[in-house]
């Protein structure tokens, strides 16, 4: 039993101190792309929270006639539970994008300097890593989006611009990789077409094989292209369904 407003703040405390590493759990598994159970531990943190919810409520309830209690505390116990209101775990996904941005744009500084020592070999290796590394952040930005278009909870403005900010960096980046698949298929064409090829016809297969995978390999990124949205059109989507 809560018996006075320190006693509330020692109960919060207590529960509050295990969120972090709750959070932390929650960064390192959406780093490995574990969203399943990065919404588990997400529901354990919402528990502690809504139990500190009630905390705050039945301290609510108990002072509520004492007209002394009710003035000092009131305004208290309402940034409290304002602190502690239902919400998603969009910032965190926030957080390990930023984070993730930060590592890419480290590759990127790399890449500059193996260019200007023109090491060749160290320029594959850090192109492999940015292309394994953005889709890393494209698998962590996609959840995000479909948390953010299934919550009702409000959106930062900060929030609103770094997310626009990923809506434009993987228009840029699906645009080129568009642009390299459509000149690659034209060649695999181009090259079926041949004399040469179609009197073999083992490379005729192949041919066919590695056009039919780049068509496919399109189709799915015209597919993520077309389902990029700014944050303002998916509010506006959503609400008027």
């Amino acid at each position: 039993m809560i018996l006075n407003y320190n006693e509330l703040l020692i109960c919060i405390k207590r529960i509050e101190k295990q969120i972090p590493m709750l959070e932390l759990e929650q960064r390192k598994l959406i780093h490995n792309l574990n969203f399943s159970k990065t919404r588990q531990v997400f529901a354990q943190q919402q528990l502690l929270e809504l139990q500190i919810l009630n905390y705050i409520t039945y301290y609510q309830e108990k002072i509520k006639n004492n007209y002394l209690e009710n003035k000092i505390f009131s305004g208290e116990l309402c940034n409290l539970k304002e602190n502690y209101r239902p919400k998603t775990n969009a910032i965190i996904f926030f957080y390990c994008l930023k984070e993730l941005a930060t590592e890419y744009n480290d590759l990127l500084k790399d890449l500059k300097l193996f260019y200007k020592l023109n090491s060749l070999k160290d320029v594959e290796s850090i192109k492999e890593k940015i292309e394994n590394h953005t889709s890393l952040i494209e698998e962590v930005f996609l959840e995000l989006s479909r948390i953010i278009l299934l919550s009702k909870s409000d959106i930062a403005d900060i929030q609103i611009k770094d997310f626009n900010s990923f809506v434009m960096f993987f228009q840029g980046y699906y645009n080129s990789k568009i642009l390299s698949l459509e000149k690659n298929l034209h060649k695999k064409q181009k090259k079926l077409k041949s004399f040469k090829t179609l009197l073999n016809y083992n490379m005729v297969i192949s041919i066919r094989r590695e056009i039919k995978t780049i068509k496919d390999e399109l189709e799915a990124i015209y597919i993520r292209k077309n389902n990029l949205k700014f944050i303002d059109q998916i509010d506006w989507e959503y609400n008027i369904i």
